[in-house]
């Protein structure tokens, strides 16, 4: 028995020298790469490569377009200044009193201004009646019957909606608003509105 076990020992041994032996051999031996040969051309019909690149020309880009500018007809402004004065100036309504003269004050020159802040005042002095009131303004169209450059005049038909009671029918009527503008530092400000009667 003990003979095999050293047998056994002995292959076990002679195993491992053969694989380390192997392993030795082997491990500087692993292939290098190589680069793939190309084969040249033959054939003198082929066009020959020069010697030094060619510049590639450069194409210049396009102009850059310059922007549209469409102008805009100044009696198209002034009708929708007109329209928008006449719906805020020409509502009313007993739960916010003179608010409709309040929201336009911006946009009047400043003698109309001053006539719109004394109404204001007297109206404020007077007080508000109990009973409740309301008017809705709908600009349906404006016409510009005279126009300059620092001027202008316009009529807007407006329909207008009359309420007594908060439930209550509503009276409708058609009325025109004679509103006429100046020119202040470019801007358009109405100078005067007037109902037609």
């Amino acid at each position: 028995m003990r003979s095999k076990l050293i047998i056994g020992i002995v292959v076990v041994l002679l195993l491992a020298s053969a694989g380390a032996a192997f392993w030795y051999v082997n491990r500087n031996t692993q292939p290098t790469p190589t680069a793939p040969t190309i084969e040249q051309p033959t054939d003198s019909t082929l066009p020959q490569v020069p010697s030094k690149p060619t510049p590639t020309p450069v194409t210049p880009l396009p102009p850059t377009p310059q922007p549209v500018v469409t102008k805009v007809d100044p009696a198209d402004i002034i009708k929708n200044l007109a329209q928008a004065f006449a719906e805020r100036y020409g509502s009313y309504s007993t739960d916010l009193p003179y608010d409709n003269i309040r929201q336009v004050l911006p946009f009047v020159a400043s003698g109309f201004q001053q006539e719109l802040n004394e109404l204001l005042q007297r109206a404020s002095a007077q007080g508000v009646s109990a009973a409740y009131m309301s008017v809705s303004t709908h600009a349906l169209y404006a016409e510009v019957v005279d126009i300059s450059e620092t001027s202008a005049a316009t009529v807007v038909t407006v329909q207008r909606s009359q309420r007594t009671a908060r439930a209550g029918e509503a009276f409708t009527f058609y009325s025109n608003l004679n509103v006429s503008f100046i020119k202040v530092n470019e801007e358009w400000l109405v100078s005067q509105a007037r109902w037609e009667e």
